[in-house]
């Protein structure tokens, strides 16, 4: 499928999820008021640092628990999914142990986003490897 088309049917389905209350609902939560995610390169250099970190654990807690933050964590990676928002090495992304965030899903979301629901504090406990204080540090607010 040409780029072009699929980005057409991408868009398409999250036109269409953003009319219902629960699609809308779900974009942005993930990926905040906006409902666009970054482009797929800095998608895949985000995963690189994720990808042997020691703070990636947790492999696929979602699948396996039954309580609401398991439900919307799968809600967010079907829609994530069907968009076809993927990385290479992506089934080594887990969960981050500093902020609890779906790496498989973080990678993907605006760092205004992030920054709007990440306290100061959090971000001097990310190890130096990681994208999102340095992400913050290059960023003029």
């Amino acid at each position: 499928m040409s780029r072009l088309r699929r980005f057409s049917n991408v868009m398409s389905l999250l036109d269409t999820l953003r009319k219902t209350a629960k699609g809308l609902s779900v974009i942005t939560e993930w990926l905040g008021d906006g409902g666009i995610p970054v482009p797929k390169e800095l998608a895949e250099a985000r995963s690189k640092c994720c990808i042997g970190c020691p703070e990636n654990v947790a492999p696929n807690w979602w699948d396996r628990a039954t309580g609401s933050i398991a439900m919307a964590m799968r809600a967010m990676l079907a829609v994530k999914n069907e968009c076809e928002y993927h990385v290479d090495g992506e089934e080594d992304l887990h969960v981050c142990k500093v902020c609890g965030c779906c790496n498989r899903l973080s990678i993907w979301t605006p760092i205004d986003h992030i920054k709007a629901h990440t306290a100061y504090e959090e971000f001097k406990k990310y190890p130096s490897r990681c994208w999102k204080p340095k992400e913050l540090t290059n960023k003029p607010d």
